[in-house]
């Protein structure tokens, strides 16, 4: 008789295991991304070289930060009558990147003055989306230190960023 019951309870489990009804997905599951959340980074160190040939610049470096670890970056800007957009990747340890974009600075509002060499500086970028988890996020980037016209530079910073 047990032989029987497990026999049928085991021939049910089959039954209902191979149906090919659709199953019902709760409407929150169905979305493509999780519900976005905001999040604070520490830029711990903000590190590079940056060359300007003609009216062309880049910046390039690394750092570490938090939420992305180890990362590098890339800056490039055009200056053509001093007015411009800086824009920017980010690619954090796992490679997912961050994109932002700022306006090009000139020293004091002067276009004959293309840079404050040695002053102090806030740099305010606006995150624009990237890839991984970071598609469609938005937020700023913030990067305190010297102004550096050429060459090798240091500074630290923060961003708050919502992914």
């Amino acid at each position: 008789m047990k032989n029987l019951i497990f026999t049928l309870v085991g021939a049910l489990f089959l039954f209902v295991s191979c149906q090919s009804d659709d199953l019902q997905m709760d409407e929150a599951l169905k979305s493509d991304k999780a519900t976005k959340v905001t999040k604070d980074m520490t830029i711990r160190s903000y590190e590079g070289f940056i060359e300007v040939v003609g009216p062309n610049f880049t910046q390039t470096g690394g750092g570490i930060a938090t939420h992305i670890g180890t990362y590098t970056f890339v800056n490039t800007a055009t200056f053509p009558d001093f007015a411009g957009t800086f824009s920017g990747v980010i690619t954090a340890a796992n490679g997912d990147e961050i994109y932002y974009n700022s306006p090009v600075i000139v020293c004091d509002g002067d276009p004959n003055v293309s840079f404050c060499p040695g002053a102090p500086a806030t740099f305010t970028y606006t995150i624009d989306g990237g890839t991984g988890r970071f598609d469609g996020a938005t937020g700023t980037i913030t990067i305190n230190g010297p102004f550096v016209p050429a060459g090798p530079f240091t500074a630290t910073g923060y961003a708050e960023i919502k992914y």
